[in-house]
């Protein structure tokens, strides 16, 4: 005796959506196309390798770090390596905020801290940014870290709570069946969640801005640089990938010269008392 299916052209219909699943599964997996997969593995790695700090909130213990497509290097006082700063300038500046200023996605000798080092052989430039870092931790990091200047770049994001990055220490960013919830995610996401808490970001702005040797920059047509009422410059052009909004090394180099005029005027106020 035969047995007959029941809907045969629906069931087909549901193996052929399950298959295209699949198909579409594999295909972003291994090609990639926005680069999801390398921003998720770069931030995985990260997040597996933060420590607390007391007077940072975390920290990359020292060492060399190899990532996608880029590697960095920490310092013994958990700062980036900045391979181009003298080491015989008598004026130090410090360069604070978060994954920009770490210089995501670029090697040592590309980020714009170190772009600036380049053209200033009588600055020592310390590059004190990290992924996740909000204005809480710029404050803690300028405030343990002697120099003669401070420059602050902010984004977006720094107007929100304070990252916990041991609390994802056991969470797989990086998964077969999660690189295509993530590629829907990016596809439909919010381009702005209301996730700032301006109540405590206000009191951080006010206690950095008693500080002469602070200066702070942001975005232009970012809101929280809009809130903080802080001189802008234009936003890099050149991202690693649809998926990971981090500046390229061309990208780098424009914020390197963006902030070139800044870096002056800092220079000139705290390294010369003019």
């Amino acid at each position: 005796m035969k047995l007959k299916l029941k809907h045969p052209r629906l069931i087909g219909s549901l193996i052929s959506i399950l298959l295209t699943v699949v198909a579409l599964q594999l295909m972003l997996w291994w090609i990639d196309p926005w680069g999801v997969r390398r921003y998720l593995s770069d931030l995985e790695i990260l997040n597996l390798n933060f420590i607390p700090s007391e007077s940072r909130g975390y920290v990359l213990p020292p060492g060399e770090y190899q990532f996608s497509r880029w590697a960095a290097t920490i310092n013994p006082d958990n700062t980036r390596l900045v391979p181009d700063t003298s080491t015989q300038a008598t004026c130090t500046i410090v360069t604070v905020g978060d994954s920009v200023t770490f210089g995501h996605g670029v090697n040592d000798a590309e980020t714009w801290t170190n772009l600036l080092a380049q053209t200033h052989s009588d600055i020592h430039f310390i590059d004190g940014g990290y992924n996740g870092y909000n204005i809480q931790n710029a404050r803690m990091t300028i405030e343990s870290t002697p120099a003669d200047g401070y420059l602050y770049f902010m984004i977006s994001d720094d107007a929100n709570p304070m990252f916990i990055p041991w609390k994802y220490k056991g969470v797989a960013l990086v998964s077969f069946e999660g690189i295509f919830n993530t590629y829907l995610w990016y596809a439909t996401k919010d381009p702005d969640p209301s996730v700032a808490d301006y109540s405590s970001f206000d009191s951080e702005l006010s206690r950095l801005q008693e500080n002469n040797r602070v200066e702070i920059v942001g975005v232009n047509g970012d809101k929280v640089a809009a809130h903080a009422g802080v001189q802008t410059v234009q936003r890099w052009t050149h991202p690693i990938s649809l998926a990971d909004p981090h500046a390229n090394p061309v990208g780098n180099q424009e914020i390197a010269h963006n902030l070139e005029p800044i870096i002056q005027a800092l220079q000139a106020k705290v390294c010369t008392g003019s």
